[in-house]
């Protein structure tokens, strides 16, 4: 079984690092992006005619790391599917942290539709597929139903997934959000454990802009 859905890898993966504690290696490097730069503390994609501000005394994380943590999400999911994922038309562009547990990263991959309607069902079967991967690991988790939301003036598809430690205790949020943009499946994904930092990451995302 081949998939080559999306940022698939990466939505499990920005959670699976931290539920290992694997910690993603941090390398000293300069950062890079696959597509995309910075000026003045904006990042703009020229590709999706996307910008936004990464917030003050937030790092930005290394394409090598970015690269880590993909790999972990692939290999968790391809053990669930019995399958391949295809990675090789993914782009990893701006990522930044506060800390392992407060993140947020997004990336883009060319796909082709085939009927009107693809996008929402493939939308639709990922998130059941990160549902049921956390479940064959133990982990509990719930998951909120998929709403839209206006970006600069393009809705996105957005739900969140939570994940709860011992005694039901919360661990973590992910909220993520997805739209088709110029032939380019475009995906933004937030990972929080706390109110502050959620508020932080999510008005970063919503105030960003599209030419």
């Amino acid at each position: 079984m081949n998939i080559g859905f999306k940022q698939l890898n990466i939505i499990y993966a920005s959670f699976l690092c931290v539920v290992l504690l694997s910690s993603c290696n941090n390398f000293k490097e300069e950062v890079k992006f696959d597509e995309g730069a910075i000026v003045d503390n904006v990042y703009k994609s020229e590709a999706l005619g996307w910008s936004i501000e990464i917030p003050q005394d937030w790092d930005l994380i290394s394409l090598n790391e970015q690269i880590e943590t993909n790999e972990l999400g692939q290999d968790a999911i391809e053990d669930y599917i019995d399958g391949e994922i295809e990675m090789s038309g993914l782009k990893n562009l701006v990522s930044f942290k506060k800390d392992d547990f407060n993140s947020f990263q997004s990336s883009s991959e060319s796909y082709d539709l085939d009927y009107e309607g693809e996008y929402e069902d493939i939308n639709t079967m990922l998130k059941e597929l990160i549902y049921e991967t956390f479940r064959s690991q133990g982990m509990k988790t719930d998951t909120t139903a998929t709403t839209t939301v206006n970006v600069d003036g393009l809705d996105f598809y957005t739900y969140s997934i939570t994940l709860y430690g011992p005694d039901d205790v919360e661990i973590l949020k992910q909220e993520m959000f997805s739209r088709y943009i110029n032939g380019q499946d475009f995906g933004v994904n937030i990972n929080y454990n706390n109110q502050e930092s959620g508020k932080v990451l999510r008005d970063a995302f919503l105030n960003s802009m599209f030419e």
